[in-house]
C-alpha cells in the first residue's frame, strides 16, 4: 500500500450496525499487513465516544444504522474539527450516483456499494493514502 520504504500500520475505525459486515470488514483489512482495524463501534454514537479516546488514521462506516446513522456522523465528526482530519469511507447499499454524491457532499472522501470484495476494499483505502 506504501510506496515508500517505511512501513507504518494504518489504523482503522469500522462502524456499522451489522456484526456481520463489522467481522466482515475486520477479516478484509486484517488480510492486509499494512492495515489493522484497531477499534469497531455499532452506531455513530458509539464512534464518537471510541475517538474520543483512540485515534485512527481511516474511518470505514456504514451509512444507514440506528440511532445515528453514517451521515449525520460524519456531520458530527466535521464539527469536531480534528487536526488532521480523518478520512472517512462510507459503505452504502444505495450505490446510485445521487446517493454517492449526497454521501461525498457530507465529507467522506470515498464510497463503496455493497457487496464488495477486500479488493475493492483495499482499493480504496490505498487511494486515500496514495498522496
Amino acid at each position: 500500500m506504501n510506496s515508500d520504504n517505511v512501513k507504518r500500520l494504518i489504523k482503522i475505525l469500522a462502524v456499522d450496525d451489522s456484526a456481520f459486515m463489522l467481522t466482515a470488514i475486520t477479516k478484509m483489512i486484517r488480510s492486509d499487513p499494512e492495515l489493522d482495524v484497531v477499534s469497531t463501534a455499532r452506531d455513530g454514537y458509539k464512534a464518537l465516544f471510541k475517538l474520543s479516546q483512540t485515534r485512527v488514521d481511516l474511518i470505514i462506516g456504514g451509512v444507514n444504522m440506528p440511532d445515528m446513522d453514517g451521515l449525520e456522523f460524519v456531520r458530527n465528526l466535521n464539527d469536531m474539527k480534528l487536526e488532521p482530519p480523518i478520512p472517512i469511507i462510507m459503505i452504502t447499499t444505495e450505490g446510485t450516483e445521487s446517493k454517492v454524491a449526497d454521501i461525498l457532499s457530507f465529507g467522506a472522501i470515498a464510497c463503496i456499494a455493497k457487496p464488495f470484495t477486500s479488493d475493492q476494499l483495499r482499493e480504496k483505502i490505498g487511494r486515500v493514502f496514495a498522496t
